[in-house]
């Protein structure tokens, strides 16, 4: 179970940085004071203010051209170092955790590192060095959620 909680925390951490790296609080903050300073949203119920500031703020930093420019997409594009090192571990993670449960399926965290140029999904060229050994590792994962899939749709897991 703890390999579980490892992609969850995994998970968590790949989030945080992604949402530092779309609402870096150093823009961030400063909207959000002068969204402070000209509202204090006491016409709004209290259960909600926290929501509305929120969406206040963001509906500000909307406007900004550089913040406009931070989509997931962008990010995903430009793929900084610190996002495929958190790929990376993510991936590494959930490996384990389908190794923790799954002995007939020979997972291995290992195989993470054939993703680790493009990320999982993405297309390799046909004459990348790891073209091949990709392949293999597509293969394996898929076979093995194909097959735990049918076993649990056939009451075995």
């Amino acid at each position: 179970m703890h390999r579980w909680r490892g992609a969850r925390s995994g998970r968590r951490a790949h989030q945080a940085a992604s949402e530092r790296w779309l609402n870096p609080p150093e823009w961030i903050d400063p909207i959000a004071r002068q969204i402070d300073a000209s509202d204090d949203f006491a016409d709004v119920p209290e259960e909600a203010r926290g929501l509305i500031r929120r969406s206040a703020i963001m509906a500000m930093a909307a406007r900004d051209p550089e913040l406009k420019r931070r989509t997931l997409t962008n990010l995903y594009n430009e793929r900084p170092t610190w996002l495929r090192l958190a790929h990376r571990e993510l991936d590494r993670a959930v490996l384990g955790a389908y190794a923790a449960v799954d002995a007939e399926g020979g997972w291995s965290e290992d195989w993470a590192q054939v993703w680790a140029d493009s990320g999982a999904g993405q297309a390799l060229a046909a004459d990348h060095p790891q073209a091949a050994r990709r392949a293999e590792v597509d293969e394996a994962v898929l076979a093995n959620l194909l097959r735990m899939n049918r076993a649990r749709s056939a009451g075995g897991g």
